[in-house]
């Protein structure tokens, strides 16, 4: 049991709201493992839009080899890879990352439900704060820690 999971609904909820203010102010990065939130089972991922431009190119290829012959056919095929890899693929990946971020500030139980399926994690763009993993990292310390470098930058010194 992580020591996350041993704090109280009140603190989750607070360091929550810490880490949505610091994500959207630009002072925290949240990193989405695309690989693990885009497959089955996870809570954004959603199977068309990985499917269909596979099967559009895989019918596409087998339409070119049956109407032009094997050569057409193998153009088609490095089209397709070339279109995928150049321009489906960074459109899939922008488009996880908005869905898991706007899951993950939804509420604690998303938010905890991407970090116990290890698609998150957390750093500052300064890297003043030790980069907080899921599963096994705290993202409540990570937070808590975050609200009191902040806190010590806010006041003023003697």
């Amino acid at each position: 049991m992580t020591a996350a999971a041993e704090r109280s609904p009140r603190a989750k909820a607070h360091a929550h709201a810490a880490l949505k203010a610091a994500v959207l102010a630009k002072r925290v990065h949240l990193g989405v493992n695309i690989g693990i939130a885009n497959r089955p089972g996870s809570p954004v991922f959603i199977r068309r839009e990985t499917a269909v431009p596979l099967f559009v190119s895989l019918f596409g290829v087998i339409a070119a080899t049956l109407l032009g012959g094997p050569m057409l056919g193998l153009i088609g095929l490095g089209l397709g890879v070339g279109a995928f890899l150049l321009f489906v693929l960074p459109r899939l990946r922008d488009r996880v990352y908005e869905r898991s971020l706007a899951f993950a500030l939804g509420g604690v139980a998303e938010f905890e439900t991407m970090w116990g399926a290890g698609a998150l994690s957390l750093m500052t763009p300064d890297k003043s704060l030790a980069e907080a993993r899921s599963p096994a990292g705290d993202w409540v310390a990570f937070a808590e820690a975050l609200a009191e470098t902040t806190t010590a930058e806010a006041t003023p010194g003697p």
